[in-house]
């Protein structure tokens, strides 16, 4: 994508071009950093905090142009004045990257993805991730969080959900699937930073 862009020799695309393989570099090192984090074992700073709005719209920025969005809508809403969460702003981009990319994939011919943020109970943050694709078959459902538990192989390796779900658990939030009618929802559940939630 960002050689057809270079190619075309316009300078609202050139730049364009160089904005994604600044975010790509970027984006590489933290794929290294979650590597090392997931290597490591290494326990996560209790310092460590995200702000849901600028995080969930830069991990959809990043995917505008993944080739399975190429047929998705994407809606996302996230609750005005939100506290921070207690996670690492990577590790939750990582989050957000994994069931957006998971919600595109059942959705093979088309449909929309929606992010909601908001305020939960006892001093959480909901982030509801749903989309319009093939609901997962009811015999799944107790197997779509573990390790390589894919329904289709050309489509990764099976270990979105599963990343997702023990970054989100090492940090006292959660990562729940929601059955819904015409559609699939997952539940981050996150730990607010401030006693305002």
């Amino acid at each position: 994508a960002l050689a057809s862009l270079a190619a075309q020799g316009d300078k609202a695309q050139a730049k364009e071009a160089r904005q994604f393989r600044d975010l790509i570099r970027t984006e590489v090192a933290r794929c290294e950093r979650i590597v090392r984090f997931l290597l490591d074992s290494s326990r996560p700073s209790t310092d460590a905090r995200a702000d849901l709005a600028e995080t969930v719209g830069l991990a959809l920025r990043l995917l505008e142009r993944h080739p399975s969005f190429a047929r998705i809508r994407v809606r996302s809403s996230v609750a005005k004045a939100l506290p921070p969460a207690r996670i690492d702003a990577d590790s939750l981009k990582q989050v957000v990257m994994a069931l957006a990319v998971n919600g595109s994939q059942a959705m093979t011919s088309g449909g929309t993805l929606t992010v909601r943020a908001a305020r939960g109970e006892k001093r959480t943050l909901v982030l509801d991730v749903t989309d319009t694709g093939a609901p997962v078959p009811v015999e799944r459902r107790a197997q779509i969080f573990e390790p390589f538990a894919t329904a289709d192989a050309q489509r990764g390796a099976g270990l979105g959900l599963a990343v997702a779900r023990s970054l989100l658990r090492s940090r006292g939030g959660d990562l729940v699937y929601r059955p819904r009618k015409g559609g699939n929802a997952y539940r981050v559940v996150l730990r607010a930073a401030s006693g305002k939630a």
